[in-house]
């Protein structure tokens, strides 16, 4: 069994949003597709969103988590 590691990962948002898709799952919301592993190099698909710029995501449905990134202005910090 391997247990679960809690990361801080800074990642920069671009013109075409942060490079990553995200997906319900019966823990959260789980990163479902990396679109630019360059950004996300630390991000790994099936990861847990557990905070976002500080902001408890844990609980959040998709939508709300959707629009905590959407509002995300540069540098996101989202911890997994």
């Amino acid at each position: 069994n391997s247990t679960p590691e809690i990361l801080t990962i800074p990642i920069v948002k671009g013109p075409m949003g942060f490079g990553f898709t995200i997906a319900d799952s019966p823990y959260g919301q789980r990163v479902k597709q990396i679109l630019d592993q360059p950004r996300c190099k630390n991000l790994a698909e099936g990861d847990l969103l557990v905070l976002i710029n500080s902001i408890n995501v844990s609980e959040y449905p998709h939508q709300q988590t959707v629009q905590v990134l959407k509002e995300c202005k540069q540098e996101l910090e989202t911890i997994i």
